[in-house]
C-alpha cells in the first residue's frame, strides 16, 4: 500500500511507525510534484488509517504497537458505500482527516467500488 504526504516530516513520522507495527521498513520515496510517498506491502488500508489517526491523535512515531493498531481497527468499522449514496457525509469526514487517512479511505471506497461491479 502507498500513503503519500505533503510534508516531509509526516511522511517520515509515519514510515517510523510503520516500521515498529510490521518490523520492516517501508520504502519512502519523493515523487516528481513534489509528494512524499510511502510504501509497505506489509501495511492493509485498516491498518494504515489506524496509524495515522494513533499519529494525529498525538502518539509518538516510535510508540505505536501493533496492539494499539490492532485495537483501532477493532473499534473503528467500516461502512462503503461503493455507489457513493452517503458522499455528503463521506466529504464531510474528508476535511477531517489527516492526508493519509484521506489517503486509505479513498483506497478502501475504490475497492468496495470495483468489488460491487466486478
Amino acid at each position: 500500500m502507498r500513503i503519500q504526504f505533503k510534508d516531509k516530516r509526516e511522511a517520515a513520522r509515519f514510515a517510523a511507525a510503520v516500521v515498529n507495527v510490521t518490523g520492516r521498513e517501508p520504502s519512502l520515496t519523493r515523487t516528481e510534484d513534489s509528494v512524499w510517498r510511502v510504501h509497505s506491502a506489509e501495511l492493509n488500508k485498516e491498518w494504515a488509517f489506524a496509524i495515522s489517526s494513533l499519529l494525529q491523535s498525538g502518539v509518538p512515531s516510535q510508540h505505536v504497537t501493533l496492539d494499539q493498531v490492532a485495537a483501532r481497527v477493532q473499534s473503528v468499522r467500516w461502512t462503503t458505500s461503493p455507489a457513493g449514496t452517503d458522499r455528503a457525509a463521506a466529504t464531510h469526514r474528508e476535511r477531517l482527516l489527516a492526508p493519509g487517512q484521506m489517503t486509505a479511505v479513498r483506497g478502501m471506497r475504490q475497492e468496495a467500488w470495483a468489488a460491487a461491479v466486478g
